[in-house]
């Protein structure tokens, strides 16, 4: 099988075989350029239990003080042929001595364990040269951008608490006691492009404290009564997901119905998974695990509710703020925003337009050139859009310097590192298989007629320079349908 296995995609790659349509939406371009150009790479200083430690400087160091107006010494007499000065300024001892501070922040490395499963029909099938395409890298690419979209998802939600792929609006459709299906609008602020049909989730209440897709009037932590929800079709024009029973046939509980404001995430996953903007993009609490923001006010951002329209005057007082407190050497360079929000942006500074005709026709250009930049006393801020950016937001984020930093524990010995699949780890070679490839066994430890390819992923998003720029209650404006 080792065709099979040579046959994976880039996890970012959209390509098909020749003569298989895709209906499926291409992930955030966006996230791709910050994932894969300004993240750097650090599998050093990881400890036992896969815990990082970074250490940070908080203060100066050293003595030095003023001690009066520059010419050395006082002299006290100028009447014999020497001169005598006066003792010199003492050096302060240890008690006026100032060592650096030092913090250090403490994050787990996060895991993702995933699998791919080929039926014997479709590896028989491959083979087949009047096949229209190649079904089984269908499976695996389908798998690497699943991969993709939930590495997407955790960077870019805005609810990184319970890690939630959307927010719902009101139910839709169905979600009744018990029915096998529910279709629910969703909330404002969620991005369609989060989900795709066929993702494997969880329906949460909105406070997190009740699953919906379970069985079992009691189950409150997602194992007694679970059964399998998957995404049936998402619909972008009226902001729709619909959400059926995997199996056909399980049912919503009177205990667990639908309602307004559930939280759609990803299968098992309630809380897990890497850090994203809006972990460290904090003006109060905690960073990470113990990084008081009371103790280390250096490290806020700028958070503002502005509850309007994103216009020039906003991005002047709050970029212009963030240099005047922190230094232009923090500074972001990028904002990061949604469609709608730049799009209102511009719509601001349509007033601003000027027309000048001498003598010859007018020349009329609608709409706005590629790279659009924000110029602050020569400081300039590239503006970059993506469709999975929570909505009504704008980041402003340093990514030169690769600032952000993705960390990786070595590899398990043995085990097959594909680059494509990125910070993948294929385990099988670790029980003797030769390929990624093992056959799929059920509980009593019985072969199946299938293949497997489990695999696993540890990594934490950690930036160097931490206080960026976070405006939220943005204007939207977009038209859908």
């Amino acid at each position: 099988m080792s065709n099979v296995s040579n046959a994976i995609q880039r996890m970012i790659k959209e390509d098909l075989q020749p003569g298989i349509g895709d209906a499926l939406v291409e992930i955030d371009s966006t996230f791709k350029e910050v994932f894969n150009s300004s993240m750097g790479v650090e599998r050093d200083n990881i400890g036992r239990n896969w815990i990082v430690i970074k250490t940070l400087l908080t203060s100066l160091a050293g003595s030095f003080k003023a001690v009066g107006a520059a010419g050395g010494d006082s002299v006290v007499s100028t009447s014999t042929p020497y001169t005598v000065h006066s003792a010199p300024s003492t050096f302060d001892g240890v008690s006026g001595f100032v060592s650096p501070g030092y913090i250090q922040k403490q994050f787990n490395l996060q895991e993702y364990l995933g699998n791919m499963q080929l039926p014997h029909e479709f590896l028989r099938a491959d083979q087949l040269t009047a096949s229209i395409g190649s079904a089984v890298a269908a499976v695996i690419q389908q798998t690497a951008r699943n991969i993709a979209l939930v590495k997407a998802n955790h960077f870019l939600t805005p609810d990184q608490t319970n890690k939630t792929l959307a927010t719902t609006g009101t139910v839709a459709a169905s979600g009744t006691n018990g029915t096998t299906t529910v279709t629910y609008n969703l909330s404002s602020t969620t991005r369609i492009r989060n989900l795709q049909p066929g993702m494997q989730v969880d329906i949460w209440k909105s406070d997190a404290s009740e699953l919906r897709n379970s069985s079992s009037w009691s189950d409150t932590t997602g194992v007694a009564g679970r059964w399998d929800a998957v995404i049936y079709s998402v619909d972008p024009v009226l902001n729709q997901v619909r959400i059926d029973a995997g199996n056909g046939s399980s049912t919503f509980a009177t205990s667990h119905l639908p309602a307004t404001g559930d939280l759609i995430v990803l299968k098992s996953s309630l809380g897990n998974g890497t850090a994203g903007l809006e972990s460290w993009l904090l003006a109060t609490g905690t960073l990470y695990t113990n990084l008081s923001l009371v103790t280390y006010p250096q490290l806020k951002s700028v958070v503002v509710n502005v509850a309007g329209s994103l216009t020039d005057d906003v991005l002047r007082k709050t970029i212009a703020g963030f240099i005047q407190g922190h230094g232009a050497g923090a500074a972001p360079d990028t904002l990061l925003t949604t469609e709608g929000v730049l799009n209102d942006y511009i719509d601001q500074l349509d007033g601003d337009r000027r027309w000048v005709v001498q003598g010859e026709a007018q020349k009329v250009v609608g709409g706005y050139d590629d790279g659009v930049k924000f110029v602050l006393n020569g400081r300039v801020f590239n503006f970059k859009t993506g469709s999975m950016v929570a909505g009504g937001r704008l980041y402003g984020v340093k990514l030169r310097d690769k600032n952000i930093k993705r960390y990786m524990p070595p590899k398990l010995p043995g085990s097959s590192s594909r680059t494509e699949f990125d910070n993948i780890e294929f385990v099988a070679p670790l029980g003797g298989s030769k390929d990624i490839w093992k056959h799929s066994h059920y509980t009593n430890g019985a072969t199946t007629k299938y293949v497997e390819a489990p695999f696993v992923s540890l990594e934490e998003i950690v930036p160097d320079v931490i206080p960026g720029i976070k405006l939220y209650g943005l204007t939207e404006d977009l038209q859908t349908s």
